[in-house]
């Protein structure tokens, strides 16, 4: 796999794009009030036991909250209220951002993570991340690192450990602990709200995650940000050979921003002609898998697994892409063969392989949906592309001419107590022609009032209608 870095970095956002093998994968955005990853020293402002959980204040507008599951070292069963109390004083992290309608979310179970290593502050094992297979690496890993960390702590090992020499996992541990060192010296010398640590930036997230031997250049229109990178990559045995370029609008010059505009839509087209519907609900993700154009030159059963295996390769690739999380429904084409529902759900799992976020596929259900989930730590990139209509409320559809139309003209029905003789209606252009056509229905309602009506276009309503 070949993979290139495609940045373009401004003063009030940064956006970053990851291709692999000449395909678009990820698409990241970050702004400078991204929190992601963020060490605070919170204070407790609420506690709700009906709710078991917390809101902290991290010093913004919207305070935090923050779940029995979250904090360390007490029991699931111990009710939150025995644990905190208004005005106490914690070390949190925020696991994710805040939402329309939902403030940041908070652990107590602090991450440091590095490019081979994640730094465990309050564990006391080695854990190795399930990508290495091979049990003679695994095992002298863990004996390395039990033997190496402080007393106390714990640590990941990422993928990328697997590559590294063992004075380079000791060196990166070394970093690892003086940062934490660091944050617990803050956080004796701080008063609550404050920031502990700010966690890298979404261009050195990215490096420290796909600096891994499979990239191959980075494009960008920075040559300050070009020169740190070369800094920051220069002592990393995988990035040799990574070519770094500079130009102007990257994203626009490769074509990138196209692609980007697409992810707002639902409908993804296959190269087959069948296509995808995903769906972004308040409660999880719906994926419909559908035949489309492709009609196949064999059996059904044949054409109805070639369009289900396409879209196994794709549905990964897109969640990466919109950045999508949590429960994810997949409604495939309907297979008969049990080996052909295996194959569909082993493509599957193969691609999600090469995702850096961690998935599961849970398998099928009863239904035939495949059930699985993402971990979600921002919002989706539809949430970032767009905003909720304000005529529709986000469903997408509106009101046809025929129910407003019906409507304003019930409301004029019942204004004969006006004392005007005229009943002035302003209305969107779009429904004058359906008006037109009830000419015998606008008399009757002019009868029944004893009143003339008189409409006028005004395409700069904000309703679709104005009764005067």
């Amino acid at each position: 796999m070949r993979r290139q870095l495609v940045i373009e970095k401004y003063p009030w956002e940064t956006r970053l794009a990851i291709i692999e093998d000449g395909r678009l994968v990820e698409i990241h955005y970050e702004e400078d009030d991204d929190r992601v990853g963020n060490i605070y020293k919170a204070r407790v402002m609420n506690v709700l036991p009906g709710l078991n959980c917390a809101f902290v204040d991290l010093g913004y507008e919207k305070n935090a909250f923050l779940y029995q599951g979250d904090l360390r070292g007490v029991n699931p069963n111990t009710a939150i209220g025995d644990v905190l109390k208004r005005d106490n004083e914690l070390l949190v992290q925020v696991k994710k951002e805040e939402v329309p309608g939902k403030g940041a979310r908070v652990t107590t179970h602090l991450t440091l993570p590095g490019h081979y290593l994640v730094f465990l502050p309050y564990q006391n094992d080695v854990s190795i991340s399930r990508k290495i297979k091979d049990p003679e690496v695994r095992d002298e890993l863990r004996t390395y690192l039990r033997g190496l960390k402080p007393e106390g702590s714990g640590l990941i090992v990422r993928t990328a450990g697997a590559l590294a020499s063992l004075q380079d996992l000791a060196a990166e541990l070394n970093t690892l602990w003086a940062k934490w060192q660091q944050i617990c010296d803050l956080e004796r010398h701080m008063a609550a709200p404050a920031l502990i640590y700010k966690d890298l930036d979404v261009v050195q997230k990215v490096l420290r995650d796909y600096i891994d031997g499979h990239t191959t250049s980075i494009i960008l229109n920075d040559k300050e940000e070009a020169r740190a990178i070369r800094e920051m990559i220069s002592q990393d045995a995988a990035a040799r050979g990574i070519k770094i370029k500079v130009e102007d609008s990257p994203l626009d010059r490769m074509g990138i921003n196209r692609e980007i505009k697409k992810l707002s839509k639902s409908r993804v087209w296959l190269k087959s002609g069948g296509f995808l519907v995903i769906e972004e609900t308040e409660a999880m993700t719906i994926i419909d898998v559908n035949s489309g154009k492709y009609t196949g030159r064999r059996e059904l059963n044949e054409t109805i697994l070639k369009t289900n295996l396409e879209a196994a390769h794709e549905i990964p690739r897109q969640l990466r892409l919109r950045g999508i999380g949590g429960i994810i429904l997949i409604d495939f084409i309907d297979m008969k063969e049990k080996s052909h529902r295996d194959e569909v759900v082993h493509a599957l799992e193969q691609e999600l392989y090469q995702d850096k976020v961690h998935s599961r596929v849970l398998g099928i259900t009863r239904l035939g949906l495949v059930e699985m989930t993402r971990k979600k730590t921002r919002a989706s990139l539809g949430t970032v592309l767009a905003e909720e209509c304000p005529v529709c409320e986000g469903k997408g559809k509106t009101p046809s001419n025929k129910v407003v139309c019906h409507e304003m003209m019930r409301y004029i029905y019942n204004l004969g107590h006006r004392e005007s003789d005229t009943i002035q209606v302003e209305v969107q252009p779009s429904i004058l022609p359906y008006l037109q056509e009830q000419t015998r229905y606008i008399n009757l309602i002019k009868e029944h009032i004893g009143k003339q009506i008189q409409f006028t276009p005004n395409p700069d309503l904000e309703d679709y209608y104005l009764v005067r």
